[in-house]
């Protein structure tokens, strides 16, 4: 056998404009993935208005769950954003960006993220001065495709990598 990458793309959110002045949620399906091994989120800013903007999520939180609606119950301990200079328990700091030449990526990654729901919602509000905002998500899986002939036969199938 060879191994290989399964890599499924899927975009919640944009390139969008997003109100700067209410909380909002995305959420992507696992099954659109193909119900990834593991999870990466990656949702971006751009780059700040100016050096001194210190720009950064307002809000955003990672979550599951089986439904498709979004609740702050759902939220993934440790995958909660916070502005304060130190993160309580369950939460991380958000980032700051004054590159006025470049964006921010904030990246999660989950391994097995089936275990927590079959929905991923992110929950966000984006800052007043960058309020144009992309959030994506990949699904990726190791695979296996035949390494000869002999075995695309025995197995009746065969996996493009």
């Amino acid at each position: 056998m060879i191994s290989g990458a399964d890599f499924r793309w899927g975009t919640l959110l944009g390139p969008v404009t997003v109100a700067t002045n209410a909380t909002a949620s995305a959420s992507i399906d696992l099954n659109t993935l193909g119900n990834p091994g593991v999870l990466l989120i990656k949702a971006r800013l751009p780059a700040a208005s100016a050096t001194n903007a210190s720009a950064k999520w307002t809000v955003l939180a990672f979550g599951a769950s089986d439904t498709n609606t979004f609740s702050t119950n759902n939220t993934v301990a440790g995958l909660v954003g916070t502005t304060n200079t130190t993160a309580a328990a369950g939460q991380f700091v958000l980032p700051t960006n004054n590159n006025t030449a470049a964006g921010q990526d904030t990246i999660i990654t989950v391994r097995n993220p089936g275990r927590y729901g079959r929905y991923w919602f992110v929950q966000y509000q984006a800052p007043a001065s960058n309020f144009t905002v992309n959030i994506d998500a990949v699904g990726i899986d190791s695979v296996e495709a035949p390494s000869s002939a002999t075995e695309t036969s025995l197995n009746g199938t065969a996996v493009a990598i």
